[in-house]
C-alpha cells in the first residue's frame, strides 16, 4: 500500500531516430525534444516521474499508430491516462507541457488513491466476513 502512496506515474517516449526531416515523426520528436523536454520539464520529469525513452524500429510501418512517434502517460498502477501524438503536438509547447505534467500527476494521484479505497474496503469487508462466520 506504501507503494501506491508514493508511485511516481510513468512517462513513455517513443521516437524514429533516423527518418526524412519531412516525416510527421521526425517533426514530433524534433518538437518534443527541443521544446517540450526543455531543462524545466526535465527536472520535473526526473524528479516526479520515471521515464523511459523507447526507438522505433527504422523499418516499421509507420501508418501504424504503435509505430509513430508519441508521449504516453501511465498511472503507477499501469492504467494508461494519455497520449501525445501528431494530431495534439501543440501540447509539446513548454507552458502547455507543464500543465500537461501537472495534470497527469493529479490524475495518478487519484488513480491510486483510488485503488487504496478498493484494497482498503476490501480488508474491510474480509474483516467482517470472518467475524460473522466465526459467530
Amino acid at each position: 500500500m506504501d507503494e501506491l502512496k508514493s508511485g511516481k506515474p510513468m512517462m513513455v517516449y517513443y521516437f524514429v531516430g533516423e527518418t526524412k526531416p519531412t516525416e510527421e515523426n521526425f517533426k514530433f520528436a524534433r518538437k518534443a525534444e527541443f521544446s517540450a523536454f526543455s531543462n524545466d520539464s526535465v527536472e520535473r520529469i526526473n524528479k516526479s516521474w520515471v521515464a523511459k525513452k523507447v526507438e522505433i524500429d527504422f523499418d516499421a510501418d509507420r501508418k501504424l499508430a504503435k509505430n509513430q512517434a508519441r508521449v504516453e502517460f501511465w498511472s503507477f498502477t499501469g492504467t494508461k491516462m494519455d497520449t501525445i501524438a501528431h494530431k495534439n503536438q501543440q501540447i509539446l509547447n513548454p507552458s502547455d507541457f507543464e500543465t500537461r505534467l501537472k495534470d497527469m500527476e493529479k490524475k495518478n494521484r487519484s488513480i491510486c488513491d483510488a485503488q487504496i479505497k478498493r484494497i482498503n474496503e476490501a480488508i474491510e469487508r474480509a474483516k467482517k466476513e470472518e467475524t460473522a462466520s466465526n459467530k
